[in-house]
């Protein structure tokens, strides 16, 4: 628990060095999120920009247009994904409340665990979506899964560290959506997918064999 939540300072720490550009790209977020159309690939362009930063790459605010062109489509398909499913599900919960009986607020608790799981999945669908030479997103999604198998614990506090974040700016830091709540977890989950990756991948290669070029 304490290299967790040293890691995480150390990540928050180099967060507030990218300040201004976590800002900017921020407010462009919003921006191209309130226009609608432009939503899907608007998170995809801000993924993309905090995955270089997370790289220890210069960046800067062109970087979110670069990444609104090149992954267009891509958050698109992610997007829509999104929706189908969170509106499946939703829409079981709702049709599920309908009837009466004991049964019925557990089944309707097994549809809102499967939202809450599925949410937890998207933290890193993305970022692994930018990391693999397979762009579909099945792979992503397994891979995502992975994650959580193999460190469950470091994958939730992640999350839950993203839902204290968007929670305060909720109720108490509303100014914070506009200026960097989005762009900052964002920027954790390419962090932390890029960790994971390099954790799992050093776990996988035998100590007399050197690792695969990334």
């Amino acid at each position: 628990m304490r290299a967790f939540f040293g890691t995480l300072f150390n990540w928050l720490v180099e967060a507030f060095d990218s300040f201004f550009e976590l800002m900017v790209w921020n407010l462009l977020w919003l921006v191209f999120t309130l226009l609608v159309v432009t939503a899907p690939p608007a998170s995809a362009a801000l993924y993309y920009a905090t995955n270089r930063l997370a790289h220890g790459q210069r960046a800067n605010w062109r970087d979110f247009f670069t990444g609104l062109r090149q992954h267009f489509w891509l958050g698109w398909r992610w997007g829509l994904l999104n929706l189908v499913i969170i509106f499946v599900l939703l829409s079981n919960y709702i049709f599920y409340g309908s009837f009466e009986g004991g049964w019925v607020s557990w089944v309707q608790g097994v549809f809102l665990a499967l939202i809450f799981l599925w949410l937890l999945l998207q933290i890193f669908t993305f970022p692994l979506l930018l990391e693999q030479q397979d762009q579909r997103l099945r792979t992503a999604l397994r891979n995502s899964l992975v994650f959580y198998v193999k460190r469950p614990g470091f994958c939730l506090g992640v999350g839950l560290t993203s839902l204290v974040l968007i929670i305060l700016s909720t109720t108490l830091l509303v100014p914070a959506w506009v200026v960097i709540t989005a762009s900052l977890c964002a920027y954790l989950a390419n962090r932390a997918a890029l960790h994971l990756i390099e954790e799992l991948d050093a776990r996988s290669t035998p100590p007399d064999e050197p690792r695969a070029p990334a």
